[in-house]
């Protein structure tokens, strides 16, 4: 009976829920912002209105159901909070943001931190240099080197190279009329393609060698030779195996004009739209020579003309030996890639502004990087060497002094070795190859990827040159994998390979034959195997990955710098003192 007595009827207990729904329809949850009201608010507007039992119901409700946080609340309101309002929660479950596996990732400061802190130390250095040494910049060696007058041994030989190119047209030429049953005749005209290609990288630089010429004529007459060389190796062999097949296959079979074709799935970079096909190139060897097989008779019984493109064009396809004429062979020359094919991607038309704005980065750039070598690099180089003389005069048999000494140096060259590093990957990957590339219409673009993220050595250099690392896979690893020869081994042997290209660069620019550079590349392959025994067997990070790419790049190069100009200076010394002799 006493719980009768207390008892609501149910009629009110009815109201009540009633009510409570009502307010809950009319009055929706406050939206936040800045000039919101807030939670607060509700109640007072609830009661400026005719109180009720069900309205405070409601509110209480309300209250309770939604649990709000100080932080939702207007700040501009808190002298007008009630009492109640001290209840609201002031924490909650977060982590801090600088915690690695936080989901903040917005550190935009930090970066425009270390920008403005790299601007300024390189700001304070180039007023001390200029304070120590005055202007030094001369640009008269570079406009000599540029232009063609007056005639020099570097620019003779770098004109002769389309001697090479030329030989190479009229070998192929002349190999694309050979009958089939000519094995004989398609093997001497092989061996004879192989001995060009072998003369036009020794004569050049044994000529360099021998007449020894300025190290900036030298640099780039030696680099264009590589790139010609490699060039010709990949057009050589793409038209003998489309030689080849075509001697050996009797009859081919064509397609219909709407069918899809390898060609137009595997693109220059290698990647498939329409099957799987190309991404089995690096898989097993059976994979490999079906690739090459399929390939071939796709290329081989095409019609002459492709479906309209995406942009609207028909362009015409063109097959062996129809490609084998001057002007396919120095488009490619002239092309931002070193692998051939026989149909380049292209773009419906030249923008003008674009290939504009690429030639003045080209020429800003270029003229940055002359006075930041002239002005502030060669000065640290010629320092360094004087100091090295000192210590080895004073201190002949403290190897941890010296090594100390080197460390140091390596330190103080290591900021504008890897600025003018910097600038001259974006002048001539992104500036110079983007302009050539929209001149010649030349459709694949990507001329590197995010080396600059490369967690591993590995990713590094797959990523950071992109068409030096196509002619690699293309032409050294994957024969070789179809050979059934291991893995592991072949990409030994394509790592040193480039090592040895890097090597030839700089001996036969410099005239310093110490493999400082082949031994520099060498290293990188403990390294790859080093950072992955630590993904394995540690916890560590891709961060720190990333750390350990940077340390060998940063820390690298200065270091080859100055065991180079070591070489450099004694040989000089050495000429001196035979030259007083």
């Amino acid at each position: 009976m006493a719980n009768l007595r207390h008892r609501k009827p149910s009629s009110a207990v009815d109201t009540d829920d009633e009510a409570a729904t009502d307010l809950r329809a009319s009055v929706t949850p406050p939206k936040i912002d800045s000039g919101g009201l807030g939670l607060h608010m509700v109640a007072k507007e609830a009661r400026a209105r005719p109180k009720s039992s069900a309205d405070g119901v409601a509110i209480r409700r309300y209250i309770h159901r939604t649990p709000t946080s100080m932080d939702m609340l207007p700040r501009h309101d808190h002298e007008k909070f009630a009492k109640k309002d001290i209840e609201l929660p002031a924490h909650g479950r977060r982590e801090s943001l600088l915690y690695s596996q936080s989901d903040f990732t917005d550190f935009r400061g930090f970066i425009n931190l270390g920008m403005l802190c790299l601007f300024f130390v390189s700001f304070r250095v180039a007023l001390e240099n200029l304070d120590d040494y005055g202007v030094l910049v001369d640009l008269w060696p570079l406009v000599s080197c540029l232009s063609p007058l007056p005639l020099t041994v570097s620019k003779i030989t770098f004109v002769s190279l389309n001697w090479y190119i030329l030989c190479t047209l009229v070998v192929e030429k002349v190999a694309s009329g050979i009958k089939k049953e000519n094995r004989w005749g398609m093997m001497f005209m092989d061996g004879i393609h192989v001995l060009n290609i072998t003369m036009c990288l020794g004569v050049t630089c044994a000529v360099m060698v021998i007449t020894k010429p300025p190290v900036v004529g030298a640099f780039i007459c030696v680099f264009q030779c590589l790139v010609v060389t490699m060039k010709l190796v990949s057009y050589v062999a793409v038209n003998q195996h489309y030689r080849t097949r075509m001697a050996s296959t009797p009859a081919v079979r064509r397609k219909k004009p709407h069918q899809p074709t390898i060609t137009a799935a595997i693109g220059v970079n290698g990647s498939s739209s329409l099957s799987p096909l190309a991404s089995s190139v690096a898989g097993p060897v059976a994979n490999v020579k079906r690739y090459q097989r399929e390939r071939t008779e796709s290329i081989n019984s095409e019609s002459e003309s492709e479906p309209a493109a995406a942009n609207g064009t028909v362009s015409k396809r063109v097959r062996y030996p129809d490609n084998v004429n001057l002007s396919d062979m120095y488009y490619f020359i002239a092309a931002p890639t070193l692998c051939y094919e026989l149909n380049f991607p292209r773009t419906p038309s030249i923008r003008k502004m674009f290939a504009i704005r690429r030639a003045t980065e080209c020429v800003v750039i270029g003229l940055f990087i002359v006075f930041l070598t002239q002005q502030w690099m060669i000065p640290l180089v010629e320092n360094t060497l004087a100091k090295i003389d000192v210590y080895e005069f004073s201190q002949p048999n403290d190897l941890l002094a010296k090594l100390f000494f080197m460390f140091q140096r390596t330190l103080k060259l290591a900021l504008p070795n890897n600025l003018i590093w910097l600038l001259l990957f974006y002048m001539y990957f992104h500036a110079w190859m983007n302009l050539v590339a929209e001149l010649l219409r030349f459709g694949d673009r990507q001329f590197y990827r995010d080396w600059w993220n490369a967690h591993s050595v590995q990713y590094f250099w797959r990523n950071w040159n992109i068409p030096v690392h196509k002619w690699m896979q293309r032409h050294v690893y994957l024969p070789m994998r179809a050979n059934n020869i291991p893995k592991p081994i072949a990409i030994l042997t394509v790592f040193g390979l480039s090592a040895v290209l890097h090597e030839v660069l700089f001996s036969i620019s410099l005239g310093v034959f110490k493999c400082y550079s082949f031994v520099g590349m060498i290293i990188y392959v403990p390294l790859a195997y080093f950072t992955d025994f630590l993904y394995k067997n540690t916890r560590m990070t891709k961060t720190w990955g990333n750390v350990i790419v940077w340390c060998s790049i940063v820390l690298g190069q200065p270091m080859g710098i100055v065991l180079y100009a070591q070489g450099v200076d004694a040989m000089r010394k050495s000429a001196q003192a035979a030259g007083l002799l």
